[in-house]
C-alpha cells in the first residue's frame, strides 16, 4: 500500500515537472531573441522533438519490460500451483462419495485413454498458434493495426503541429496554450457531427463556457488594427490545429476499438517515426530552413541542448501518462492533465512576465473550470452524486 502511494506521487510530480519544463523550453525556443533575431525553423523543432521522443519512449519501455517477465513468471507458476490444489480437493472430495465408484473410474480411464490423442493435438495446436501469434509480434509493430491507418493519423498530426507551432509569429504562447487545452471542444463538434455521438448537456455547456473563454481572453488582446488581423489569424490557425487534434483523437479511439489487443503505447511510438517521414517533405521545401539552420546553430550552440531537452521531456510525459493510466481513475487522470496545462501558463506568465489584465485571468479560469466541468460530465461523476439511491425496506 505504501509503495503504491509512493508511485503516484511520483507519477503525478513527472507529469507536472515533464510537461512544464517541455513548455519553458518550446518558449525559449520560439520566443526568445537569438543571434540573428527569432528562431524561425518550425520542422526542425518539430522533427526533432517526434524523433527523440520516439526513441526515449522506446528506450524506456524496452527497460519497463525488461523487468516484467520474472514477476509474470512467478505469479503464473504460484496461480498454477492454487489451481492444482483446488483440484486436488475436488477430486478428494468426490472420492467420499459412491460405493460403484471403482466401477466409473476404470470406465472414465478407458474414455480418457481414448482421448488422450486427441488432447495432445488440441494442446499442439494451441501452442502452435500461440507462437504463431509471438512471431508476428516481435517481427513487426504493424502486425495488428494497418500501416494505412498509422500513415493517416501521421498525416493528421502533422497538420496539427505544423498549423500549431505556426501561430507563434503572431500570439503569445498562454494564448496557444489555452486555446489548445480546449481539445473538448473539436471532439464534441467531430463526435456529434461525423460520428453521430451522444453527449450529455453538461458538456454543451462546458463548451460554450471555453468559447466564451477563449474569446474573452483573446478580446482583451485587441490593440492596433495590424495586431487583431494577426490575432484573428493566429487563431484561425490554432482553430485548425485544435480540430486535426479532434480528428486524431476520434480516430485512434476508434482503433482501439476495432483492435482491442493493439497496445498504445506501441502505436504511439510508430505514429512518432512516421511524423518524422511525413515532416521531412516539408522541411526540404522550406528553403530558408534548409539553407541558413547550420549558420544558425554556430551563432546559438545552446539551441541543440533545448531543442534534445524539449523532445526527452515530451518522451517522458508522454510516457508517465500512459503508465499513469494504470494507477488513477479517469476522472483523477483529466484533473491532473488539467492543472498541469494551467500550471504551464502560470509559469509562463511569471517567469517571463507576460502582462495578463484582471478580465484575462477570468477567462483563464473560466476555460479550465469548464475542463473541469467536461471530464466530470465525462466520467458520470455528476449522474453518481445526483443519483437518487432506493430507500430501505424496513
Amino acid at each position: 500500500m505504501f509503495q503504491k502511494i509512493i508511485r503516484k506521487i511520483v507519477l503525478i510530480l513527472l507529469i507536472y515537472v515533464s510537461w512544464t519544463l517541455y513548455g519553458f523550453n518550446m518558449e525559449k525556443i520560439l520566443y526568445k531573441e537569438w543571434v540573428g533575431g527569432k528562431f524561425v525553423f518550425p520542422f526542425t523543432i518539430l522533427i526533432t522533438n517526434a524523433f527523440v521522443a520516439s526513441c526515449v519512449v522506446f528506450v524506456l519501455r524496452n527497460i519497463f519490460q525488461f523487468f516484467k517477465p520474472k514477476q509474470s513468471q512467478s505469479k503464473n507458476e504460484n496461480e498454477n500451483e492454487n489451481e492444482n490444489e483446488n483440484e486436488n480437493e475436488k477430486e478428494k472430495k468426490k472420492g467420499k462419495g459412491k460405493e460403484d465408484k471403482d466401477q466409473s473410474d476404470s470406465k472414465n480411464k478407458k474414455e480418457q485413454q481414448k482421448d488422450l490423442p486427441n488432447s495432445q493435438n488440441k494442446n499442439k495446436n494451441k501452442n502452435e498458434k500461440q507462437k504463431k501469434q509471438n512471431e508476428t509480434k516481435v517481427v513487426s509493430y504493424f502486425s495488428e493495426i494497418p500501416i494505412k491507418e498509422f500513415l493517416f493519423v501521421s498525416l493528421i498530426q502533422t497538420i496539427s503541429y505544423s498549423t500549431s507551432i505556426s501561430s507563434h509569429k503572431y500570439t503569445n504562447y498562454p494564448t496557444k496554450i489555452l486555446v489548445k487545452s480546449c481539445k473538448p471542444i473539436s471532439i464534441l463538434v467531430l463526435g456529434s457531427l461525423i460520428y453521430k455521438r451522444k453527449y450529455p448537456v453538461l458538456r454543451y455547456l462546458s463548451m460554450i463556457g471555453m468559447c466564451l473563454g477563449i474569446a474573452l481572453f483573446s478580446y482583451q488582446q485587441k490593440g492596433s488594427h495590424s495586431d487583431e488581423h494577426n490575432l484573428l489569424y493566429s487563431l484561425s490557425l490554432l482553430s485548425v490545429a485544435l480540430f486535426s487534434d479532434g480528428i486524431y483523437a476520434q480516430h485512434i479511439d476508434n482503433l482501439h476499438r476495432k483492435y482491442p489487443s493493439s497496445s498504445r503505447i506501441r502505436s504511439m511510438i510508430v505514429i512518432n517515426f512516421l511524423l518524422v517521414f511525413c515532416l521531412m517533405p516539408l522541411w526540404l521545401i522550406n528553403a530558408y530552413e534548409r539553407n541558413n539552420l547550420l549558420s544558425f546553430f554556430k551563432n546559438n550552440p545552446q539551441l541543440i541542448y533545448l531543442l534534445l531537452g524539449s523532445g526527452v521531456l515530451s518522451g517522458i510525459g508522454q510516457l508517465v501518462i500512459y503508465y499513469s493510466l494504470q494507477y488513477f481513475d479517469s476522472v483523477i487522470m483529466s484533473v491532473i492533465t488539467t492543472s498541469r496545462k494551467f500550471i504551464t501558463i502560470l509559469f509562463s506568465i511569471v517567469y517571463f512576465k507576460h502582462t495578463i489584465s484582471r478580465q484575462q485571468w477570468a477567462s483563464i479560469a473560466l476555460v479550465f473550470a469548464s475542463l473541469l466541468i467536461d471530464s466530470f460530465s465525462k466520467a458520470h461523476v455528476f449522474e453518481k452524486l445526483f443519483k437518487k439511491q432506493p430507500k430501505k425496506e424496513k
